[in-house]
């Protein structure tokens, strides 16, 4: 037995307390709120302003000391942010004039007021936003390719498992339980080619774009494109303003797919570990209990 968290009202009767991530996944966002949008972008936005400023720089059109002052605001806002001494403020509209800001008050005006040369905060943004969907869809496509891996060792290890296969919820047919575990894997190696090809389509730079139709200013937009690790430059500077939400949509989608086969898997285990079936053992650092009924454990 395990002696539950005092302020926990269910699981005395468990072998062992639930993990964080589970209690997080059940809890967390009833207590903890998820941060603005804006807070989010911030480490992003960093990295837009240090490779459209390093370009700058390359182009000759800011100098060696203006350079380096920006770049030692960034890492100073860096340090801020990360150790939670920074906060956006409203009065300053969003989190481009934030760190703007931030760099002209530390820095002085002949640094951080030419942060912004070639730039509009169209196409900042939306670079903010690729570099995020970037990360994020790298980040499932990395969790997804867990899963299958552990799944199939699990498919090899329960190859001649033998074990009913149901149509609506009735026993129909015999199958294995490593021939179910490999169904799971199919449709999450069809979410990893989804992602892939979001992936193609999000990473591309759009910074240069400006506000829709470009800059006379002698800007690089290959360089900023090799700086943030873009596959290549998005050409048509209107068509990256425009299209700005089709990115999130495209992962959007792509994620949803995802979700709908990780709904499979999670159903199928929830009704093959009920008392009654009792052919899959959830461990108990995965499930949950009840504030009145002590016998329960909730997958």
């Amino acid at each position: 037995m395990t002696t539950p968290s005092p302020s926990q009202v269910w699981g005395s009767h468990l072998s062992r307390p639930p993990i964080e991530q589970n209690v997080q996944f059940c809890a967390g966002r009833d207590v903890r709120a998820l941060p603005m949008a804006d807070e989010v972008l911030l480490p992003y936005d960093l990295w837009t302003n240090r490779a459209h400023s390093i370009m700058l720089h390359q182009q000759g059109l800011i100098a060696d000391e203006q350079l380096s002052r920006i770049l030692a605001g960034l890492l100073e806002l860096e340090r801020l942010h990360e150790s939670g001494k920074f906060y956006l403020d409203p009065e300053k509209e969003d989190v481009h004039i934030n760190v703007e800001a931030f760099v002209t008050e530390t820095q002085g005006a002949d640094a951080g007021g030419r942060m912004h040369i070639g730039r509009s905060r169209n196409d900042q943004s939306s670079c903010d936003v690729r570099l995020w969907l970037r990360d994020q869809g790298l980040s499932l496509s990395a969790s997804c390719h867990q899963l299958s891996e552990a799944l199939l060792d699990q498919a090899e290890r329960y190859t001649d498992a033998v074990m009913p296969g149901f149509t609506h919820y009735q026993p129909a047919m015999i199958t294995t339980w490593g021939h179910w575990l490999c169904a799971y894997v199919q449709g999450l190696v069809r979410d990893l080619e989804r992602m892939r090809l979001t992936l193609q389509l999000v990473n591309r730079n759009p910074l240069g774009a400006a506000a829709s139709f470009g800059t006379s200013w002698p800007i690089d937009r290959k360089f900023t494109a090799e700086l943030l690790a873009f596959d290549r430059v998005d050409t048509n500077t209107l068509d990256c303003i425009v299209s700005r939400w089709e990115h999130e949509a495209q992962l959007a989608h792509t994620a949803a797919m995802l979700m709908n086969h990780l709904s499979i898997i999670a159903q199928d285990l929830i009704i093959l570990s009920l008392p009654y079936t009792g052919m899959v053992t959830i461990d108990e650092a995965f499930v949950t209990g009840s504030s009145i009924m002590p016998q329960k454990k909730n997958p």
